[in-house]
């Protein structure tokens, strides 16, 4: 399958996947779990090595999900035999097998090619994430492989042109070299000896050169920084004894006015009716070299963001947890959570346990009602009290989305305990003044009455009245 083929597939997002196991309930399940991830992709099953490699040179899948203990051919060997064929080297390979991963093994696998390692049982979401993973890793393996034929079509093209012109008289070169200057490719002819003979106006342009003549003569090594210059000498050294040099290589040229840049070089040696020379394409890949610095720059900082954010998560009390959206699996959890159930319920958190490895019955209806709310309704909030020490929390629930589908719902707890313990005394202070402020005005009333029996009963309804109005304050 070409290049384009393979490109034209996975632009439409419908990647092809190799499943190899020589136990057909695994190729069930692993089909299985890729279809629910995939729904579109199709899936091709093998029992054995030899079936495996048939089908792959058959279709050229985008991942190969390889089990490792096979008889007749085992998976290290079927690993070795797609990374040595040249349509499918660029195949990753991931390794899913029950053997126990130890260092020997995956070292094994590193050796034989593999590209990743997943062990036995599967874990969907970790599954699902490699699987991208390898993905964006094919979709990049395809994206060289085309920039690599495409300048090795240009080189040929360009080859054949000159090889077309050893075949004529001067006047034929003479021609080709009028094509070769209103070229937009630079180019430049050297002899064996590395000194330069001729170059395209592209050529001198890029290097920071006005004439030709500031070209013609000098040796190739003197376009290029210190370190890339000794390079260009070895080569030409290796180029003179008729020994084998490398046809590609980035180099970093140094411009007229000592400006270094980083370049492409292609180097083809022809022959013409003047003899055997070099013809050197040249490519600026300033821009490439620029983007690719921000790619680690960006990585670098994600990767420092990641520390700060699982620092942060580990340094507050209050509860953090996150919770697969299918079975409710714990997949992460913060200290503060296993503290508390390992004070409280003697019960040691760890990934993969399900709700009723850790809480009461209640409790686990109670928490698959909100963790469907989750998913139903999307973020919402809840005060939670637990039944050990009577702690108040005010419990934050949020859906985790994923290229639009929910994978998971993460929850954040906020120990409300001390604000909850003030609020009951202040309660409680209020009920007492309220009933001390009624005993004071009703012992008032009684004072006027035994004073003045004249206005005894106004005196009562004033009473009355004064308690209605504490009421309607709140004391």
């Amino acid at each position: 399958m070409s290049a384009q083929r393979e490109k034209n597939r996975m632009e439409k997002r419908n990647p092809l996947f190799l499943v190899v196991d020589d136990q057909p309930g695994n190729l069930i399940s692993l089909k299985a779990l890729i279809g629910e991830n995939f729904p579109d992709a199709p899936v091709i099953l093998a029992q054995n090595g030899m079936q495996a490699l048939e089908q792959a040179r058959a279709r050229v899948p985008d991942v190969v999900l390889l089990d490792i203990m096979m008889p007749d051919m085992d998976g290290f060997e079927v690993c070795r035999r797609i990374k040595a064929d040249p349509v499918l080297k660029d195949v990753p390979v991931m390794f899913v097998t029950a053997l126990k991963s130890d260092r020997d093994t995956r070292q094994k696998a590193l050796l034989s090619g593999g590209d990743t390692f997943l062990n036995k049982p599967i874990d969907e979401i970790e599954l699902f994430a490699q699987l991208n993973v390898l993905l964006k890793v094919r979709e990049s393996n395809l994206e060289r492989r085309r920039e690599f034929e495409s300048v090795n079509q240009d080189l040929a093209d360009k080859t054949q042109l000159l090889q077309v012109a050893e075949e004529s008289v001067r006047e034929s070169e003479v021609r080709f070299r009028s094509f070769v200057e209103q070229s937009p490719v630079c180019i430049g002819i050297f002899g064996l000896d590395g000194i330069g003979q001729y170059a395209n106006r592209k050529f001198l342009e890029t290097l920071g050169l006005e004439r030709l003549e500031a070209f013609v003569g000098r040796p190739a090594d003197e376009f290029l920084a210190p370190g890339s210059a000794d390079e260009s000498k070895e080569r030409t050294r290796r180029r003179l004894h008729g020994l084998p040099a490398p046809l590609e290589f980035d180099s970093t040229c140094v411009r007229a006015d000592g400006t270094p840049f980083p370049a492409h070089l292609a180097v083809a040696p022809i022959e013409l009716p003047s003899g055997v020379v070099s013809i050197a394409f040249l490519t600026d890949i300033t821009e490439r070299v620029q983007a690719e610095a921000e790619r680690h720059v960006n990585q670098v900082r994600l990767a420092e963001e990641s520390v700060r954010y699982r620092a942060l998560v580990e340094s507050t009390n209050d509860w953090i947890w996150v919770v697969d959206a299918e079975q409710h699996r714990l997949v992460l959890f913060n200290s503060a959570v296993a503290d508390y159930h390992r004070k409280n319920h003697q019960c040691e958190l760890k990934r993969d346990m399900k709700p009723e490895a850790y809480l009461s019955p209640r409790r686990v209806a109670e928490w698959e009602a909100y963790y469907e709310r989750a998913v139903r309704e999307g973020r919402f909030t809840v005060e939670y009290r637990t039944g050990q020490n009577d702690l108040r929390f005010l419990m934050s629930l949020s859906p985790l989305v994923v290229e639009d589908r929910i994978v998971g719902i993460s929850v954040f707890g906020k120990d409300m305990t001390a604000e909850a313990g003030y609020q009951e005394k202040l309660e409680t202070s209020n009920r007492k003044l309220t009933t001390l402020l009624g005993q004071s005005i009703a012992a008032m009333s009684r004072i006027v009455e035994m004073r003045d029996v004249y206005t005894a009963g106004h005196q009562k309804k004033v009473a009355a009245l004064a308690c209605a109005i504490a009421r309607e304050l709140g004391m």
